[in-house]
């Protein structure tokens, strides 16, 4: 199998996505971003993060365009870093996110968050539903068409992270891993095992073929979704034995915010060959975008009316 830098893969808005955002520590600090910390003490501070994972982590985000950083006293010189347009566009992602932990984790940790609705005052959550029709999303009702920059890429190698279950300590410069968000979305692997299956994908020779994957990088995966119950196991096959992973209904939930992950990507990292690919919303036959409404009065939120806590 060719190393992991020489890897051809499908071109993936997620996939791009993932290679900024595929990371706990990230994670983490963007979601304190979105509440306004801006300082590295103050990051520092509120996470219990390593100074150097810290400042690996925010030069990462000041590097991929999600943060700009801005001086705010010149002696000693001292930044804070702000949310970029592109950062702040990150939202609708975190929205689908931890609504998911809320409907799913019984657990999540320092993770979740609370959202009110500015316009009609209420605590809310996000409801996902087509920009051009407002019907609620069903997956069944989207299908799938390549886009005009459909095509391969070289995948650079994912950030390694120690795998560790729900109960075990915590290594240096790793954030704790009770968040189910931050165990599946917190590495490029396992939401790529996630979409494959998705795709229809369901068998482990079928799962290294379409991801290029060491075999036992995809067992661990497999292992660790079953564990969180987001796949379940299915015998196909007795002599000899063989199984294949179907996703459950807590795994076919995620597909709000990787809806989401996909349209930020779409937007920012596209490129200049165009989307890879097209989401087709069958009841009206648009492109499909995912707005999301308030669960309380129905209309759709923006960014500048809406609260996180």
């Amino acid at each position: 199998m060719a190393p992991a830098e020489h890897r051809q893969i499908p071109n993936s808005s997620v996939v791009r996505a993932l290679s900024i955002v595929g990371d706990g520590w990230v994670l983490r600090l963007l979601r304190e971003a979105f509440r306004g910390v801006r300082r590295f003490s103050d990051f520092h501070e509120r996470l219990g993060i390593p100074k150097a994972v810290l400042s690996k982590r925010l030069t990462h985000l000041v590097e991929s365009g999600m943060f700009s950083l801005y001086e705010y006293q010149s002696v000693p010189l001292r930044h804070e870093y702000r949310l970029t347009e592109m950062g702040l566009d990150f939202w609708r992602v975190l929205l689908t996110m931890w609504d998911w932990e809320i409907r799913w984790d019984p657990d999540p940790g320092d993770m979740r968050l609370r959202l009110t609705h500015l316009d009609c005052g209420h605590e809310s959550r996000p409801v996902s539903s087509c920009s051009h029709c407002t019907q609620p999303l069903q997956l069944a009702d989207i299908s799938r068409r390549p886009g005009p920059g459909q095509g391969s890429e070289t995948m650079l190698p994912p950030r390694s992270r120690r795998r560790m279950n729900a109960g075990s300590a915590k290594s240096p410069g790793e954030p704790t891993l009770r968040s189910q968000i931050i165990r599946t979305v917190g590495d490029r692997w396992t939401p790529m095992v996630m979409g494959c299956i998705f795709r229809g994908n369901r068998r482990f020779n079928e799962l290294e073929a379409e991801l290029r994957i060491p075999p036992y990088i995809l067992g661990q995966r497999l292992n660790e979704l079953l564990e969180l119950e987001l796949i379940e196991r299915r015998r196909y096959q007795e002599a000899p034995p063989r199984d294949e992973f179907l996703l459950t209904a807590k795994g076919l939930a995620q597909h709000h915010y990787t809806l989401q992950l996909m349209r930020w990507g779409d937007r920012w990292l596209a490129g200049d060959k165009g989307l890879p690919q097209l989401m087709i919303h069958n009841l009206c036959g648009h492109v499909f975008h995912a707005d999301l409404r308030c669960s309380h009065c129905g209309e759709v939120l923006e960014r500048e009316r809406v609260r996180l806590l």
